[in-house]
């Protein structure tokens, strides 16, 4: 009876055995992979067009003599009304205003041109050459524009000068990012862009159409 009991017992464990190993031979169950596959990004928008129109310029420079003429000091109501017109809450109407009013209009007007930039991630895209304008707080112009502008890589840059016959006055270096170029776009009509701080306030506003 002993001897039945253990080959009994020797069959189960060879057959657990062969169990066993049959298993660790199977080749292993492929799954598939949980993790998720990421959307498809959509394109960057593209502003179709992006105009320079014009600026705004200061009375005086920054040292508060006039930019044209023999420099004469300007009086200092003219430096206080400059102060209150860009404090105010609606500072582009209050500099307007202020620019209109005859004892600014009597002060020497710069003749102002440079060069506009657009830039696309610090890369130099294209350039337009300004054209003088003569004797003038708000110079305007025509035919300044850059097609299929991509806002988030963008940089407009304007530089900006007083052409004298002797001299060229620098008014200022100013930049409009991608922000400003989609508020523009925002918009939907010209926007004067605020760039006082960046040119010791003699540039005043840059005006930019885009569509």
């Amino acid at each position: 009876m002993a001897r039945m009991i253990g080959k009994l017992v020797l069959v189960m464990v060879l057959t657990v055995g062969g169990a066993c190993g049959n298993e660790a031979a199977s080749p292993p169950v492929a799954t598939p992979s949980t993790r998720p596959v990421p959307a498809p990004q959509p394109p960057e928008p593209l502003l179709r067009r992006v105009d320079l129109v014009g600026a705004t310029i200061a009375p005086v420079k920054a040292d508060g003599r006039q930019w044209d003429g023999l420099g004469a000091q300007a009086n200092k109501l003219i430096l206080n009304g400059l102060s209150a017109a860009l404090a105010s809450a609606t500072p582009y109407a209050a500099a307007m205003r202020f620019l209109s009013e005859p004892a600014t209009q009597a002060l020497a007007k710069p003749d102002v041109t440079g060069v506009a930039e657009l830039y696309i991630d610090g890369q130099l895209v294209k350039r337009h050459t300004l054209a003088k304008i003569q004797d003038s707080f708000t110079p305007q112009w025509t035919d300044v524009a850059w097609e299929n502008v991509t806002p988030k890589r963008a940089r407009l840059r304007i530089v900006l000068y007083d052409a004298d016959l002797t001299a060229a006055d620098p008014i200022g270096i100013m930049d409009l990012n991608g922000d400003d170029l989609l508020a523009a776009q925002w918009d939907g009509n010209v926007r004067q862009v605020l760039v006082s701080k960046q040119t010791n306030r003699q540039a005043l506003f840059v005006a930019v159409s885009v569509m």
